[in-house]
């Protein structure tokens, strides 16, 4: 799967660089993801999580700076991710 998305920030490169390179600040912009360990300087553990109406999926995540090529601006993130689920379903009346 290929997502892509393109948008204006009000900062300047430099600034935008410094940000997109911090791994650790930017998980918490993912949604439903959060930082539980660091590695090393290119490695971390995180946890995602999402509901999809009654279906609640967990996602043990391992996050790795594969690529960071600051003369051409290229930053990449190789994620790997196991998937727990907890499917509840209830009757009421």
């Amino acid at each position: 799967m290929i997502l892509e998305n393109t948008f204006k920030v009000n900062a300047t490169r430099a600034q935008a660089w410094e940000l997109l390179t911090d791994v650790p600040r930017v998980i918490p912009c993912m949604p439903g993801a959060t930082l539980t360990t660091t590695i090393d300087s290119e490695t971390w553990e995180a946890e995602t999580s999402i509901k999809l109406g009654p279906i609640s999926l967990t996602f043990a995540t391992e996050i790795h700076q594969s690529t960071l090529d600051e003369e051409n601006s290229v930053a990449e993130l190789s994620i790997k991710a196991t998937v727990k689920a907890t499917i509840k379903a209830a009757i009421t009346a």
